[in-house]
């Protein structure tokens, strides 16, 4: 959390200080009120001398528990109902009379909504199926959804060979040519070996997952000349552009992603690789921690940010609204690269609401380019082999 600097007098000279004002967290305290008790800003959480008396006796009166439970909840409504005074004399009418209560409290300053004053209004959300119109309707292309801004990659605008990137077998099947994409002329210098040693540490990437292993021929859906396009530029990525992949588990998604990763790190770009369950762990941490801002501005440095698996996040495992935060924060800043099982109309198994899950998937297509791979799996198809091997050599 960022605190406002103030110039502090002490000793004859100005120093800087952070100072903090309880309303920036007020209702991150409601949540949790015994973050309260252990607060290293507790003193300066409370807004005056008749705050802190306050204070003082609710901690005489009450277990520590629940004085802890009311002080934050007085300072949430003091902050959201801008009623400081009232609310400090409040408690400490009650306090005298002996019948202050956490029910009490919150029923004397209850907000009450006139409906009379208020009529009700309607919104027509988007039905989520509307987006899966935008899979399956350019079997073997990728998708480029509309977009207004000029830098962002269109895959038609693609003006090289396919046969740059392919290359024919002996046995007459497709597959890629062994050569490193994305690598300049500086890869053979020292110091470009060890800075782009020390970015695919930082990105931590599968292991063993590049361009030269990935047998495109198993997936007629994916179009490589338009992946090898979006390995070969940042354009894309300085506009803040992203890459949706959808499929079938073992289809190579995650493959595919950590290639693409690869090839920009050789490109010079951060990147950074992570499953969305444990993203989503490590947001909801830090935002109990009063964190969360902090964990998403360091998130910036990275250009790409490629978040794998995402349809196995559930929204009644974790709170998952900080994924949402997420995406409109990186919204036309930084690029995503998002790998998902599950299409557009399944997404609200994710998200806490459907008005949140419309909200995300707006801003993740608005721009980007969608990939389909449609194919057996992988591991399926090797365990097939594997167990008819196990049998030819048993008989």
């Amino acid at each position: 959390m960022e605190l406002a600097r103030v110039h502090v007098h002490g000793s004859g000279k100005k120093r800087r200080a952070r100072s903090i004002d309880y309303k920036h967290v007020a209702e991150s305290l409601r949540r949790k009120p015994n973050a309260f008790l252990y607060c290293q800003w507790q003193s300066e959480l409370l807004p005056n001398l008749q705050w802190h008396q306050l204070w003082e006796s609710l901690k005489a009166n009450f277990e520590r528990d629940q004085a802890a439970r009311l002080i934050t909840e007085a300072l949430y409504i003091a902050a959201t109902q801008d009623q400081e005074s009232q609310v400090a004399d409040y408690l400490q009418t009650q306090l005298d009379q002996s019948t202050l209560t956490l029910s009490r409290l919150k029923q004397a300053f209850e907000f009450k909504l006139s409906t009379e004053q208020y009529p009700d209004v309607t919104s027509q959300q988007h039905d989520l199926s509307d987006y899966d119109q935008l899979l399956h309707s350019r079997p073997g292309q990728p998708i480029p959804v509309a977009d207004d801004n000029p830098k962002t990659v269109a895959v038609e605008a693609f003006p090289r060979r396919v046969a740059e990137h392919r290359a024919s077998s002996d046995s007459g099947e497709l597959v890629l040519r062994p050569v490193s994409v994305g690598f300049s002329s500086r890869r053979s210098q020292p110091s470009e070996q060890n800075r782009i040693s020390r970015a695919l540490t930082e990105a931590q990437l599968p292991y063993g997952k590049s361009w030269t292993n990935f047998e495109f021929a198993h997936v007629p859906t994916l179009n490589p000349a338009a992946l090898m396009e979006f390995a070969q530029t940042t354009h894309w990525l300085e506009s803040g552009s992203n890459i949706l992949i959808f499929g079938p588990s073992g289809t190579g998604k995650t493959h595919v992603s950590s290639a693409l990763g690869a090839s920009i790190i050789e490109l010079g770009k951060r990147v950074k690789f992570v499953t969305a369950t444990t993203l989503v762990q490590q947001l909801q941490l830090a935002k109990l921690q009063l964190e969360l801002q902090s964990l998403l501005s360091k998130l910036d440095r990275y250009d790409l940010l490629i978040i794998d698996d995402l349809g196995y996040v559930q929204k009644s495992d974790v709170e998952t609204s900080v994924l949402f935060e997420l995406i409109a924060h990186r919204y036309e800043r930084k690029s995503l690269l998002i790998t998902a099982n599950q299409p557009f109309s399944q997404w609200d198994k994710i998200f806490p609401n459907s008005m949140m899950t419309v909200a995300a998937i707006d801003r993740l297509i608005h721009h980007a380019t969608i990939f389909e791979m449609q194919a057996e799996s992988f591991r399926k198809q090797e365990a097939a082999k594997h167990t008819a091997k196990s049998q030819k050599a048993a008989s």
